[in-house]
């Protein structure tokens, strides 16, 4: 009899990891979503604005600054996915903020060109 008690508690217990161990995967996978999107709404929303400049479009600061946000937004979201990219999106949003204090030397050297940002967050996609 207690043998039984002794597997069946210990059984229970192994059930409860394995549930943990499941909630904890779907929380990441949840993050890692989140974290995507927010990488590609970043990312489209800065390619639109930067077609429209192409286009002809004067310069907007609110535009400027809503991409900022979104790209620190993104940041934020990255931050334990990949540390690395999660940087490069806070220098974006820095860009953004003060686009004038970023020459093609600088955006290039901090790895911030929508391209490759693009190329970076493709391959993230493909990771899972």
């Amino acid at each position: 009899m207690l043998e039984t008690e002794i597997a069946l508690g210990m059984l229970d217990k192994a059930l409860a990891a394995i549930g943990l161990a499941r909630e904890a995967r779907l929380r990441r996978d949840q993050q890692f979503q989140e974290a995507l999107f927010a990488l590609y709404t970043a990312l489209n929303e800065t390619k639109r604005y930067i077609a429209e400049r192409r286009d002809g479009k004067k310069r907007d600061r609110k535009s400027e600054f809503a991409l900022a946000d979104l790209w620190a937004r993104t940041a934020v979201h990255l931050r334990h996915i990949d540390p690395r990219l999660a940087h490069i999106c806070h220098m974006k949003g820095g860009f953004w903020t003060e686009p004038e204090l970023w020459d093609a030397n600088r955006i290039r050297r901090s790895g911030i060109q929508i391209d490759r940002v693009f190329r970076k967050a493709r391959r993230l996609l493909l990771k899972r």
